[in-house]
């Protein structure tokens, strides 16, 4: 089954790209999947830090829902975390791809019901959604 959302952390995924520290084509890649996806960012951060990213048009451009766990009460790997992500992107948790640096993160998504990538590099996210995402 296609998913209909797809769910990045910010910190280790998202975040190493705008520091030129990981794959750069990361934000571009994102970009992309909102023409097949509705793309949203998770990460347990606070509203402020969430605020200052949110600054970049480019980056804010890539999300069509953004949320600091940090400020909700409910921090990764809280199930109510990923509840939350999957309704402010109206769709239901089955249907949500969970992107994240940490197996705890994946597993807490997984736990909700949605698939989860362990994410190490962009060329591997890429072969996840081709192989089971497509």
């Amino acid at each position: 089954m296609a998913r209909k959302a797809i769910i990045f952390d910010l910190y280790g995924v998202i975040r190493p790209t705008l520091s030129g520290s990981n794959d750069h084509q990361l934000l571009q890649y994102t970009a992309e999947l909102r023409s097949s996806y509705k793309i949203g960012l998770l990460s347990n951060i606070g509203t402020d830090t969430l605020a200052a990213y949110l600054k970049d048009k480019q980056f804010a451009d890539c999300f069509d829902v953004t949320i600091a766990s940090g400020s909700t009460g409910f921090t990764k790997p809280h199930p109510e975390a990923y509840l939350l992500a999957a309704h402010q992107l109206g769709v239901e948790p089955a249907d949500c791809l969970m992107v994240d640096d940490s197996a705890d993160c994946c597993e807490g998504a997984r736990e909700v019901g949605m698939q989860a990538h362990l994410y190490t590099t962009l060329a591997e996210l890429k072969k996840s959604l081709r192989e089971q995402y497509a």
